[in-house]
């Protein structure tokens, strides 16, 4: 809805920048968590397709999401494992502070994922973005999600209640 509303502002200056806070698509995300899939695919699927379709003008979108476990409400109050798991949401900041230097008539729609887009930024020092400094959280992945936390490896397919 925001981008919606800002779009024409942007197109008619000739310039702008929309960032989604959603993940690249993985189809090893489903199992389990179909609605929620839906919902974070959906808004990179908007950033692919805004991208592609204002591709040259100014306007740029593109996703970004986090490698590992970021420090917020969400961790917290839904007991997301320890804090020596997650990064401080200062990277999600700085990530997307970088994005906005890019020009957007050629980088835009992508799916990015902030240490991977750091990284080919020249970033190579990531310990100030840990929530225990000693600590380097792990990457979210399928092992990660399925194993290290538990819980969702247990979430039966919803198909099969059917």
């Amino acid at each position: 809805m925001c981008a919606k509303m800002c779009l024409p502002h942007m197109l008619k200056q000739g310039y702008g920048h929309i960032v989604n806070m959603s993940p690249p698509i993985d189809l090893k995300m489903l199992p389990g968590r179909i609605g929620y899939s839906i919902s974070k695919f959906g808004m990179t699927l908007v950033a692919h397709g805004i991208g592609m379709e204002l591709k040259g003008t100014g306007v740029a979108c593109n996703a970004l999401w986090p490698a590992t476990m970021v420090e917020s409400y969400a961790t917290k109050n839904f007991n997301l494992g320890a804090r020596s798991l997650w990064r401080k949401a200062t990277i999600i900041a700085d990530a997307t502070i970088s994005i906005l230097k890019e020009d957007p008539k050629t980088f835009t729609g992508n799916a990015l994922i902030d240490e991977d887009y750091m990284r080919s930024r020249g970033v190579t020092d990531f310990t100030k973005y840990r929530c225990d400094p000693d600590v380097e959280p792990p990457r979210l992945n399928e092992e990660f999600h399925n194993v290290q936390r538990g819980h969702v490896s247990e979430a039966p397919p919803v198909y099969s209640k059917l």
